[in-house]
């Protein structure tokens, strides 16, 4: 699937909170939710010798990318301009 078709699609399931601060708190806090999520697995994993979930490890990177995607939406800014920046950033360091 393309980043951009992703997005959209990430679109429709969004809920609307009903202003821009609401919205953008939403999608950080998320974020960071998530990606706790991901840490959380990783230590069960390496600390606690837990087997490596990669199924899980791709819901938590999944919902990781629908709330930046839902980021980017909120902000008006293309998914895949994030990446071509990324990469350009990225290139020159």
């Amino acid at each position: 699937m393309e980043i951009n078709e992703y997005q959209e699609k990430a679109k429709r399931t969004m809920k609307k909170l009903g202003n821009l601060q609401l919205d953008l708190e939403h999608m950080f806090y998320g974020q960071i939710s998530e990606v706790g999520e991901a840490v959380s697995m990783l230590k069960a994993h390496y600390i606690y010798d837990k087997p490596f979930d990669t199924t899980n490890l791709i819901e938590e990177l999944g919902d990781i990318a629908w709330f930046w995607a839902g980021t980017c939406t909120i902000l008006g800014i293309k998914a895949s301009d994030v990446l071509e920046a990324n990469i350009k950033k990225l290139e020159i360091r």
